[in-house]
């Protein structure tokens, strides 16, 4: 896909956009007046039934159980190390020269601390933006506060 003319200064060098949600990731190689989406990544929420990991005390109440991990940490954890691993595959097979990040701050973090140094050093800009509902032109505008 053509990049806009107000958009072409800014993709001199190859770029990758990485725009990213909690759930799924989406990767734009931009540079020159072409961008192209290069790959995703996705890590669904697990689905639990409602009684799973609780349990009803005598007076009819629900708790959660001490066992029971209700928490979408660990999976979170893991969709970041697998975005952070693709980011850099996708860094030195192109031999990219700048990253930018479209995603929300938790995200974002645990990304950043999952990518190697070399890698880690190429990010440009981090935007603390959840644009996953958004055409490839807006996530690109949006990545550099250009208003459509």
């Amino acid at each position: 896909m053509k990049i806009p003319q107000d958009l072409q200064p800014r993709f001199i060098h190859p770029t990758l956009v990485v725009a990213a949600d909690h759930i799924v990731a989406k990767m734009f190689l931009a540079g020159g007046d072409d961008v192209e989406e290069l790959d995703g990544v996705s890590e669904p929420r697990e689905r639990r039934q409602d009684s799973e990991g609780y349990f009803t005390s005598f007076d009819k109440s629900r708790h959660g159980s001490p066992g029971s991990d209700i928490s979408d940490q660990p999976r979170l954890a893991e969709y970041a190390k697998t975005v952070a691993k693709r980011i850099a595959e996708i860094v030195r097979e192109q031999d990219l020269a700048h990253i930018h990040l479209v995603m929300p701050n938790e995200v974002s973090t645990l990304v950043q601390k999952a990518l190697p140094n070399d890698v880690k050093a190429k990010i440009v800009h981090v935007r603390d933006l959840d644009l996953m509902k958004m055409d490839t032109l807006t996530i690109l505008r949006r990545a550099y506060e250009i208003p459509s």
